[in-house]
């Protein structure tokens, strides 16, 4: 039995592809592009290449999260994270720029540092300015032990993401 096929999704081409797939392979780079042009982050297109993909899997086999690890708890890494977010090619594959971390604390690096560049940005700084907002203090810790620890109220910088906190 075939697979089912359509046509690509790109207005005027009539190109047959695999169900699914959406784009013919002449319209997918461009698609991406488009897609890409408004987002924050310029390289994000990288992360979709096979080198990218390669290098992450071969890093985290038997990577542990280096941010649980400082308070004592091993949790297998499952993310390659950019420790400064890059801004050029050379910056994005700098090995020394990489860290290995869990599904949690990646996440909750992200959403600082997401949050800290969307604020800025809403108030023209274009992300190089720092405002001071209330963050309660979450460790990988008080998650290990199932978030039982009472989290403290504290005024911090929002684009500091040292700890990794979350806005309250």
């Amino acid at each position: 039995m075939k697979a089912a096929r359509t046509y690509c999704r790109h207005p005027g081409c009539g190109v047959r592809v695999e169900a699914g797939v959406g784009w013919c392979d002449r319209h997918r780079k461009a698609e991406h592009k488009r897609r890409d042009a408004g987002r924050t982050n310029p390289l994000r297109y990288l992360y979709r290449t096979y080198k990218w993909r390669r290098y992450s899997e071969l890093r985290r086999e038997g990577a542990v999260c280096v941010a649980c690890l400082e308070v004592g708890v091993r949790t297998p890494a499952q993310h390659v994270d950019h420790i400064v977010r890059p801004t050029t090619e050379a910056e994005f594959w700098d090995e020394a720029n990489h860290q290995d971390l869990c599904a949690t604390c990646h996440g909750r690096k992200t959403v600082v540092e997401d949050g800290a560049l969307a604020a800025s940005a809403r108030q023209g700084r274009g992300g190089a300015g720092r405002e001071a907002s209330p963050v309660a203090t979450v460790s990988p810790s008080e998650r290990a032990i199932g978030g039982a620890g009472r989290r403290e109220k504290k005024t911090r910088f929002a684009s500091d993401a040292g700890r990794w906190q979350l806005p309250v």
